[in-house]
């Protein structure tokens, strides 16, 4: 799946820390969710997983 520019379409997570400190922004592609029973399902996203998923920052610019 790609965009009209032809790029690869990502979504951004916040992927909670101990009691909700430590939240961080990490990125996942797009085609890696799953859509069933009006929820959004990230096969295979285990607590640890998404922890080593690349951070993201907004751009600066």
């Amino acid at each position: 799946m790609g965009t009209r520019d032809g790029k690869e379409p990502y979504v951004v997570l916040s992927v909670a820390g101990f009691l909700g400190m430590g939240t961080r922004l990490a990125v996942i592609r797009y085609d890696n969710l799953k859509f069933a029973d009006n929820k959004i399902v990230l096969p295979g996203g285990i607590k640890d997983g998404l922890k080593m998923l690349p951070a993201f920052q907004y751009s600066k610019e």
